[in-house]
């Protein structure tokens, strides 16, 4: 008979660890009570990729606890894991466990308290996600290919504010980017979250950004409407992730105050 262990520090069932990092299975093994033989050996049988690699521990006695210390692969994927207690009989009995392995969490940068402006606010408009640089509608048009987020106001009367990627319509119909030179609007994608600022001021690496999904196509999510204490996600053209938390929107409502965090650039 064979079980694995259910015990603080070890893995007894299907789990998911990071790239190269070392693991433990307690495995239980004792007789079968047909045979009454002692277990000769367990067997551990790690798969990946269709390609079995074998390891038999001598056991030599009637029941034992033992414990198994493996290193992940060191890529992301899926390995199987086959233990087997065979006695000296030969009579066995399996039982076997999937490991997922995942990426180790990669850095984000962080910018706080960025002030952008609507687009007749003296404060500038434009954002660029990977160095936290803004930029009036001037020095946007010298940058335009740097430029991932907008910030404006509806021109429609309803107090609606918007952050938006600059190929967005409604970004169009307010901005003039004819008269300042705009050739390049970068199709970042924005979406809604579930993400409470609370939940966005404790994030200190991507494991949560970086599994952030926006569906195509990029004209259904190119802008959102924001709120104060709201946390909403984007998507770079370069493919990096992130979430913008509006800290205020100011009296006026054409002003607004965010914290921005994204992958790094690598």
């Amino acid at each position: 008979m064979i079980n694995l262990v259910d015990s603080t520090g070890y893995i007894y069932a299907d789990a998911t660890v990071e790239v190269d990092s070392v693991f433990k299975v307690l495995v239980f093994v004792s007789e079968n009570p047909d045979s009454k033989k002692n277990i000769q050996t367990l067997r551990v049988v790690r798969t990946y990729n269709n390609i079995p690699n074998t390891i038999d521990i001598p056991v030599g006695a009637s029941s034992a606890y033992i414990t198994v210390e493996m290193t992940a692969i060191g890529e992301a994927g899926q390995e199987n894991f086959q233990f087997t207690a065979i006695d000296n009989d030969g009579q066995s009995s399996t039982v076997s466990i999937v490991i997922t392995t995942i990426d180790a969490p990669e850095p984000i940068s962080f910018y706080d308290d960025v002030v952008l402006g609507s687009f007749n606010d003296t404060e500038p408009s434009f954002f660029n996600t990977q160095t936290g640089d803004s930029y009036g509608i001037a020095m946007g048009g010298q940058n335009d290919d740097m430029v991932d987020l907008c910030f404006f106001k509806s021109t429609l009367g309803d107090d609606i504010n918007y952050i938006a990627a600059t190929n967005d319509a409604k970004a169009q119909s307010v901005f003039d980017f004819a008269t300042h030179n705009w050739t390049t609007f970068n199709a970042t994608k924005l979406h809604t979250t579930s993400v409470t600022p609370a939940e966005f001021d404790a994030m200190t690496d991507d494991s949560f950004i970086r599994d952030i999904e926006i569906a195509d196509p990029q004209t259904d999510y190119s802008n959102v409407e924001v709120e104060v204490d709201m946390v909403y996600s984007f998507i770079t053209v370069n493919g990096k992730k992130g979430l913008i938390k509006i800290n205020d929107l100011y009296a006026r409502g054409d002003r607004a105050n965010i914290d921005v965090k994204v992958q790094e650039t690598r």
